[in-house]
């Protein structure tokens, strides 16, 4: 089956449990997004898709494959942007991308025809290829390393926080493009805080909350069939406690 399958994934980094027992299937045709208060565990989840961190107990497939038996094809399948980029600050540009372009063995040709175009739809000027990526800025950074992880043409891409960095108009060709990938046998799996993003792109929603994940349905659904915005969707969930700000008052003192 073309899907992502976890079954009873769980992890603790000492005696902090950050995942317990989560279960979840996502299909094709979906962005999947999960949403939740810092720490509650998402970038792990996304860590143990990815095969960047091994959970504590549980299993976990992807388009059928196991990484234990088959981690090379999963590679293969997934293209994986994450928190912390893994970007080589002393090269340039276009010295990554042709080196993440050798990882998986693409023809030179195709190589550079494929970082051509995907330059071209992300950024507005090429110059900057030539630069050494330690004078990027943010933004910058994140679309280069988004553009890395689409050269070799993965099937699924698993997303922490992809909407950080970018200004107005490359938010709307990244939301533009993630629109377009899905289809029967294309998934995205993201987390991110960036609500207003998360409406334009999600199909359906996680929450987890305290280790646990707490809510997963369709973004219709979630919403109410569309009667409550998503941001007041996700404070009910987790059931957020209204807070006085008398204890504050004197920051706000002249």
């Amino acid at each position: 089956m073309k899907n992502i399958e976890l079954q009873e994934i769980s992890k603790k980094y000492g005696e902090l449990e950050v995942l317990n027992r989560i279960s979840l299937k996502v299909e094709p045709r979906c962005c999947y997004c999960l949403l939740g208060k810092n720490g509650a565990g998402k970038s792990t989840l996304l860590n143990i898709v990815s095969d960047l961190i091994q959970p504590d107990s549980g299993a976990l497939t992807v388009f059928g494959y196991d990484y234990q038996r088959n981690s090379t094809e999963i590679k293969r399948l997934i293209g994986v942007l994450p928190e912390h980029l893994p970007l080589v600050d002393e090269l340039t540009g276009m010295q990554y991308l042709n080196l993440v372009g050798l990882f998986y063995s693409i023809d030179s040709y195709k190589l550079n025809a494929r970082i051509e175009s995907l330059v071209s739809y992300f950024f507005e000027e090429t110059t900057f290829l030539q630069k050494r990526i330690e004078s990027y800025s943010k933004g910058m950074k994140m679309k280069l390393a988004f553009c890395s992880v689409l050269l070799h043409k993965p099937q699924v891409l698993i997303l922490d926080e992809p909407f950080n960095g970018w200004d107005p108009v490359s938010v709307n060709l990244l939301i533009e493009f993630l629109n377009s990938f899905l289809g029967e046998d294309r998934i995205i799996l993201m987390s991110s805080h960036d609500l207003l993003y998360v409406d334009k792109v999600a199909t359906h929603i996680g929450v987890l909350d305290k280790s646990k994940l707490i809510y997963n349905s369709s973004l219709q659904d979630f919403k109410s069939g569309g009667k409550s915005k998503i941001e007041q969707s996700l404070l009910n969930i987790l059931q957020v406690e209204s807070k006085t700000k008398s204890d504050i008052a004197w920051v706000f003192e002249k």
